[in-house]
């Protein structure tokens, strides 16, 4: 991973739209790389930006990375701390320019 030596960010878009890519495939990618120490530079997004998606109109909902890809994450090892760098500390400092 030289890219991720030298300190770029990583993001996973698009968490839960399985038509693209099945999110078991997803989470364990992702838990390698927090493995391998880069949880501070990995960013998660789901990308629900349609009113289909929504749970009301038979989607996934807004809670569906909370309430279904992060516990997939924690069966996988993945600690609090470390999904707190990627939902946190990752993206302020992205933000930020760091």
């Amino acid at each position: 991973m030289p890219i991720l030596e030298q300190g770029a960010f990583c993001s996973f878009d698009l968490i839960g739209w399985n038509e693209l890519a099945p999110d078991e495939i997803r989470a364990e990618r992702i838990a390698a790389l927090v493995r391998l120490g880069y949880a501070r530079q990995i960013v998660l997004d789901s990308d629900t930006c349609r009113r289909s998606q929504l749970r009301a109109n038979g989607g996934r909902g807004l809670d569906f990375l909370w309430t279904s890809f992060l516990p997939r994450l924690a069966a996988l090892g993945v600690t609090e701390s470390e999904i707190g760098d990627m939902l946190v500390d990752a993206p302020r400092r992205l933000l930020a320019g760091a």
